[in-house]
This record gives structure tokens, C-alpha cells and sequence, in this order.
């Protein structure tokens, strides 16, 4: 038995097929949630007039976005389920090939998994068309001390809820207190708690999801939880590998750091190319400069050099600190209050890169400041002093 869970919210012009795609299944025992997440279009009515033809669809609707009805939300729903069925989240722009559940059900119980994974299709939304596969060459089982030995293979597939089946257990005793509350990165924050309760886990060698991209996605979106998550999901892996496996590797160690370089050049990139304002972006570049595995990538400079992408990986992190320095000095306005700790930022990411130029250009900015301070406080000594004289 298998509960499949979608929460929609505007989503009209999509959930139709979503919801064909798991009704066209070629194992036919589930249940369907259907969650109406308090949309304001025409959702909730296609939720209906689905529930009205099949039945094992269950139709559930929250009044308002993201103000839970009792027994709507997930981690309510699964404190009714026994804990030996399975449980699979689907976003509801996506789609699952209509033998996913026939294959992913045999692969669990064949090898008595907790939690098995599959590869992915990424399709854009606009041009329907496959962009990427991401799936392994050969099956996976995880177990063990291979939590550590695996970890480089297998952290691709943690990332999204979607795509999996997790056994119903794991997520009763799941522990919400170990999880920071967060629009961006959840998917991720729950499955590594799902994956630290595991003993068994594996990826099967089919792509059998397809995930649709959209410009509208909240991962093309900068905000504060967007740029905070880097840091989360950062500590939790390190969490995750430390509990489950007793120690981070070096190997490890530089992927974490690898994977955080390449989310920081992504959330970066989103940041410069954002409408926000120029005060707006330092704050965030200011979050990111202040998160400890920043620090880490400054001072790094065999990166990727453990797991086989040292090249890669040296080509990412020059770009990202140059990117960086370039944005920072064509800036024509910085407060007063922050310009030492701009430049302090400045010339460290200069150093970084051995970019020399850039270096004595923050330097000579911190001494135009400091010589316009000074120059700004003789001038308020001088008005003291004259008012003083006056005064006399």
C-alpha cells in the first residue's frame, strides 16, 4: 500500500497532469491526498470533480495559503497510516512515469528498504522538453559504514521529497526540533531525518520522475530563506554524516564543500541578477560572507582535489569571488556604517583569487573613507570650537 501526497496552490494550468500521472499507475493500490493549499484559481475544483471519479483519491483544502486545517499537512496524515506502508510526495507541476510505483515497490522489497530513491527527468516548463537526466548507471544500496563510503553518490537524491518512497515509520518518528522552519531547503532538512532513522536505503538506476522547471519556482527567487538555507543545509549534512556515521572524511568534507560552493554560485547569481536594490544585495552578500564554510572556501585552494573535481570546482569558486569583487566595486553607494566590513570582505575575496587589482582598489577605498572622516570630524571640532568662542 502507498499514500501519494500533492499540495497545490494555483495550480490549474498543471495538476491535471499530475494527477493522470499517478492514476495511470500501473500498480493501482494507493491512496491520493489531494491538499488545496488555499488557492484562489481553479484548483480546488479540478481537486473535486478527480475525487468524484476515483475514489482513491482523497480531496483536502486549506482555507488560506499555508494555514493548515486540521489533518491537512502531511506529518498529521501519516499518525493514521500503519507504519509499514510507503509514503511519496509529488509537487503538483510534476510527473511520474506510469511505472514508477510498480518499479520502485519491487525494488524496496526485494532489497527491504526503508527508503528507496529514483533518477529524474528535468524538463522545461516552457519548452516541454528534457534539458537533463539525473540517474545513476547502476543500482545503489546504502547501508552501513557505505553511508560514509557512498555519501559523494547518493547526496544527489536528498535534495527533494519528490521521486521517493519512504517508508511511513520513519516519519512518525520524525523530530520537527531538529529542523529549522524555512520556505527553501526543507525538502532536504526532512530527508536527511528520515535518512538518519534508516538502515537500508537505495536508488534504483531509473529515471521514472520528471521535474518540470519553471522561472516561477521559489528556487529562482531571492529572499532571506533562500540565502539562510545555504548555511542550514550545510550544518545538516555535516549533522547527518557525524550521527550516522561517526565522523565526517576528508573526502566528505571537500564534496560538502564543493556542494556549498555550488549552491552559494547559484543563490549569488540569482542575488546580482535580482531587481533588488544595491542595499538590498549587500545585506544578503553580507549573510553569505558571515556563514563559516564561506570563510572556509576563501582560504581553500585545493578544493575538489579529494573527490575528483578539483578543476571544476577552482573554476566555480574563481568565478563566484570575481563575480563578487566586480559587483562590490562598481557599487556607488555604501553606508557609512558598513564600509569597513565591506571592505574587509572586499579584500579577502581579492585574496582569494590572488586578484591583486581589486586588492589595492579596496584598500584605497577604506583610506578615501577614512580620510573622509577624519575630514568630516575636524570639521565638526571646528564648529564646536567656533560656537564655543561665540558662546564666550
Amino acid at each position: 500500500m502507498v499514500v501519494f501526497y500533492t499540495m497545490a496552490y494555483n495550480a490549474e494550468k498543471t495538476l491535471s497532469r499530475t494527477i493522470r500521472s499517478v492514476l495511470n499507475q500501473t500498480s493501482r493500490d494507493f491512496i491520493y491526498y489531494l491538499v488545496d493549499n488555499g488557492s484562489t484559481d481553479g484548483t480546488w475544483e479540478l481537486i473535486e470533480a478527480a475525487a468524484e471519479k476515483d475514489r482513491r483519491i482523497v480531496p483536502l483544502r486549506n482555507a488560506i495559503n499555508h494555514v493548515w486545517e486540521p489533518g491537512n499537512y502531511w506529518a498529521e496524515i501519516v499518525y493514521k497510516l500503519s507504519p509499514d506502508i510507503w509514503f511519496c510526495f509529488l509537487d503538483a507541476d510534476d510527473v511520474y512515469k506510469p511505472t514508477f510505483l510498480e518499479n520502485m515497490l519491487q525494488f524496496a522489497l526485494d532489497k527491504n528498504l526503508d527508503i528507496v530513491c529514483c533518477g529524474n527527468d528535468f524538463i522545461d516548463a516552457e519548452s516541454d522538453k528534457v534539458t537533463s537526466v539525473r540517474k545513476l548507471d547502476r543500482d545503489l544500496i546504502i547501508e552501513g559504514e557505505s553511508f560514509s563510503f557512498f555519501f559523494t553518490r547518493y547526496h544527489q537524491f536528498l535534495r527533494t521529497l519528490w521521486g521517493k518512497l519512504i517508508r511511513v515509520h520513519l516519519m512518525q518518528i520524525y523530530d520537527a526540533t531538529r529542523t529549522p522552519s524555512v520556505s527553501y531547503g526543507g525538502d532536504t532538512l526532512y530527508l536527511l531525518e528520515f535518512c538518519r532513522n534508516a538502515n537500508r536505503i537505495g536508488v534504483i538506476s531509473k529515471a521514472l520522475h520528471q521535474y518540470y522547471r519553471s522561472p516561477q519556482s521559489i528556487s529562482y527567487i531571492v529572499q532571506n530563506d533562500r540565502i539562510q538555507a545555504l548555511k542550514y543545509l550545510y550544518a545538516a549534512a555535516e549533522d547527518f554524516l557525524q550521527e550516522k556515521c561517526g565522523q565526517i572524511s576528508p573526502r566528505n568534507h571537500d564534496f560538502l564543500l564543493c556542494t556549498f560552493l555550488s549552491d552559494t554560485w547559484d543563490a549569488v547569481s540569482l542575488i546580482l541578477q535580482s531587481g533588488s536594490s544595491g542595499f538590498e544585495k549587500l545585506n544578503f552578500i553580507f549573510q553569505i560572507y558571515d556563514f563559516p564554510p564561506t570563510k572556509e572556501l576563501l582560504t581553500e585552494r585545493n578544493l575538489g582535489r579529494l573527490w575528483g573535481a578539483g578543476p571544476s570546482a577552482q573554476k566555480t569558486r574563481f568565478a563566484l569571488f570575481q563575480s563578487l569583487t566586480d559587483w562590490m566595486l562598481a557599487l556607488k553607494d555604501v553606508p557609512d556604517n558598513q564600509m569597513e566590513y565591506f571592505c574587509d570582505m572586499g579584500e579577502l575575496f581579492s585574496a582569494a583569487i590572488d586578484q591583486a587589482d581589486h586588492w589595492i582598489a579596496f584598500k584605497k577605498l577604506r583610506i578615501a573613507y577614512f580620510l573622509s572622516r577624519a575630514d568630516r570630524q575636524i570639521e565638526e571640532l571646528q564648529k564646536l570650537g567656533i560656537a564655543g568662542y561665540e558662546a564666550f
